[in-house]
């Protein structure tokens, strides 16, 4: 059935949610595939690596508002992590809440030093006893410790500071097994499409490394660097690891003939957020893509359903497509708070992210937290990997161990060290890694060794 969601035509003031228009006139959100699309990646002096180029090249997973909004406490699965990504949450929106105010007087100022202030206050968050989020940076710096001569070797190789070792801190406190809402795993918060371009996932199935130390570290510390190198800025590096507005921001910069920074990142976001600032503070109406149920948005606005359906003409609420758009009233500041709440939650989390890590790398610096694990051998780590959940990709997870190489190993060194763990021959474990065998060790490479049955 065919409802007319519009059947009310009158001149109330309204706004569309920008990132989810259909709108054929407008000009198109700016994505990956566009920004390589259009050229700038050859006409400028960015280094792109092949694995940069082709995340670029992905469909285009936009982030949009609503997309973002739903990435709420609610929405997990395991019960383990609430507490800490519930104070998580907490803490990023009081950091920015009076900067991003929605009733104070004239428009939103991103600075420098209004960033230096943000910053401040996760300092202050993770350097205060009896914090949720201090208990946890204690116990994750304590923890990375067995592991932190790895993997500063690792952040070395790849030519990026060491200190980026820490980013795992802000992204998990160094839980493993760590796993966000929308997905995003193991102790550097990869999702799939980019972990599977840096080696950490396997779309068929294989494997998935984004749970392992070392390989999840290393596929950061490349992330990092081909961030850095298509932006010039750490902090630009950092804003491009955590969310889709880097790219859309750099094609703007290189398109205007701009050398990008992070002072003009923010420029870029304030750009954005006092539109959807006046939109929400000034329009009746907004206009919103439905990508849930029309009674999770009710909830999320505030408004209740029964107003929804008769705003929008829908006769049975409970048969709605998803991805029609929907006229949301707003009727008091209640609802404006609630949407622009909503429509801001991906700004946010980017403006936060930088100054997050910032934060607790000056705290770091200072001392507030001190101890750590002895460093740990892990000359025989056998790599985690979790493979989806079938007998087969069990089967095949328990008949093998992963070996990493070290400096130097040929395969009769490597057969001398796993000998007593295997009952394969040195040939017969070259013939398992046929490829590597073909091009010959390197340090680091990981290869299969069948388990003893």
């Amino acid at each position: 059935m065919n409802f007319n969601f519009f059947k009310k035509q009158n001149n109330q003031n309204r706004f569309v949610d920008r990132d989810n228009d259909a709108d054929k006139n407008k000009e198109p959100a700016i994505s990956r595939r566009t920004f390589l699309k259009g050229g700038l990646v050859a006409a400028t002096s960015f280094a792109l690596s092949p694995a940069l180029i082709d995340l670029l090249k992905l469909e285009d997973e936009e982030e949009t508002e609503e997309k973002l909004a739903t990435n709420v406490v609610e929405d997990l699965e395991d019960d383990f992590y609430y507490e800490q990504v519930e104070a998580w949450q907490e803490a990023q929106s009081m950091s920015t809440n009076e900067l991003l105010d929605l009733s104070k007087e004239g428009d939103v100022e991103l600075t420098l030093e209004a960033m230096e202030g943000v910053k401040q206050y996760w300092k202050n968050v993770h350097s205060t006893e009896g914090n949720k989020l201090h208990k946890s940076f204690v116990d994750g710096y304590r923890e990375i410790g067995a592991y932190k001569k790895e993997l500063e070797k690792i952040f070395e190789e790849e030519g990026v500071p060491n200190k980026y070792i820490h980013l795992s801190i802000p992204e998990s406190y160094w839980v493993l097994d760590a796993k966000s809402p929308v997905g995003a795993l193991g102790p550097y918060q990869f999702m799939k499409s980019t972990a599977s371009k840096y080696e950490l996932y396997s779309k068929s199935g294989q494997y998935d490394y984004r749970t392992d130390p070392f390989k999840s570290a290393r596929a950061c510390a490349r992330l990092l660097k081909d961030l850095h190198d298509a932006s010039g800025d750490w902090d630009l590096a950092l804003s491009g690891y955590n969310g889709g507005y880097f790219w859309r921001y750099l094609k703007e910069a290189v398109s205007s003939d701009e050398k990008p920074d992070y002072e003009g990142f923010l420029k870029y976001l304030e750009k954005k957020i006092n539109v959807v600032r006046n939109e929400t503070k000034y329009g009746d109406v907004y206009e919103h893509r439905l990508r849930s149920t029309l009674g999770y948005i009710a909830r999320r606005v505030g408004v209740s359903v029964d107003k929804i359906a008769q705003e929008n003409g829908i006769k049975d609420p409970n048969k709605v497509r998803k991805g029609i758009i929907i006229r949301i009233p707003l009727e008091n500041d209640s609802v404006r708070e609630r949407v622009y709440k909503m429509r801001i939650a991906g700004y946010r989390e980017n403006l936060n992210y930088p100054a997050k890590f910032n934060a607790i790398d000056e705290a770091i610096e200072e001392g507030v937290v001190t101890e750590q694990k002895e460093p740990a051998d892990f000359s025989l780590h056998v790599t985690k990997n979790v493979y989806p959940k079938s007998r087969e990709r069990k089967a095949e997870k328990e008949k093998y161990f992963v070996y990493r190489v070290k400096k130097s190993e040929g395969w009769y060194r490597v057969h001398q060290n796993v000998k007593h763990l295997t009952k394969a021959t040195q040939e017969d474990i070259k013939k398992l890694n046929k490829k590597i065998a073909q091009r010959g060790l390197r340090e680091n490479d990981e290869i299969l060794i069948p388990k003893k049955a």
